[in-house]
């Protein structure tokens, strides 16, 4: 049966595109089938951790939740674009084009039509796992994108207006009765002592913390593909560590 995973976050610039990504590659080198579907419809950029130049990309989840095109045109198949993948690693993009974003930002989506582009890429591509990069806040679009979640991750930063969001969206995860919902958070500057923080917030949020990371340079020196680069790296023992809580 296939897992569909949310990745949210209050605020944009936590670093949930870069989890997203380097998460659904830990899967597909471990030997799973995976998919990673952009639902951030507001600032979509998920292609850019594949390096898929936006003239190769003709068709997108716009244009199969507009019903302009079959869901199947809007698939890329990125295992190539990658070593040492086992598995088959597969991206649902969402468009960048202006008017495409105004669109769907004004008008919105069938959130039925979304669920069946999760039924659909299950069964087409046998997937083991779907990865969602929602769009960050509390946008009708992310809670769309969370209602149909098996698990959640929302990603914060240790600071007070993360902590006041990260509490609104751990409580509307939980009315819209998502399984699972757990915390990651990243960018904890060294003072901090990690297990301390892990209980504390634990204790306010009574959610699941899945990790703990610090700031690390070389995410922003070299977001492609960390996980593989950097196969040892503390981070990477982490991000593995949260796939598993979130697997579950």
């Amino acid at each position: 049966m296939t897992k569909t995973i949310g990745i949210h976050s209050f605020r944009r610039g936590t670093g949930k595109t870069f989890f997203t990504g380097n998460l659904g590659l830990l899967l597909a080198q471990e030997g799973w089938r995976v998919a990673i579907v952009d639902t951030d419809f507001q600032a979509p950029d998920l292609h850019t951790l594949f390096d898929i130049p936006l003239t190769e990309i003709t068709t997108t989840l716009n244009d199969y939740l507009d019903g302009n095109s079959p869901l199947a045109s809007a698939i890329y198949e990125v295992t190539h674009r990658v070593s040492a993948l086992k598995g088959k690693l597969y991206l649902l993009p969402a468009s960048t084009d202006h008017n495409a974003i105004t669109k769907i930002l004004r008008q919105g989506y069938a959130v039925e039509k979304l669920g069946e582009t999760f039924r659909q890429l299950s069964k087409t591509y046998a997937l083991d796992a779907i990865l969602m990069d929602t769009s960050a806040g509390l946008t009708e679009e992310s809670l769309r994108s969370l209602a149909l979640a098996d698990s959640v991750a929302i990603v914060m930063l240790p600071d007070q207006q993360h902590f006041q969001g990260t509490a609104v969206m751990a409580d509307l995860a939980h009315q819209l009765r998502v399984p699972s919902i757990s915390l990651v958070v990243n960018q904890v500057p060294e003072v901090y002592n990690p297990a301390q923080v892990k209980l504390e917030i634990e204790t306010k949020y009574e959610n699941p913390v899945l990790a703990v990371l610090p700031f690390v340079e070389e995410c922003r020196a070299d977001e492609q593909f960390f996980v593989l680069k950097y196969p040892t790296h503390p981070l990477t023992v982490s991000l593995m560590q949260i796939v598993l809580g979130l697997l579950k």
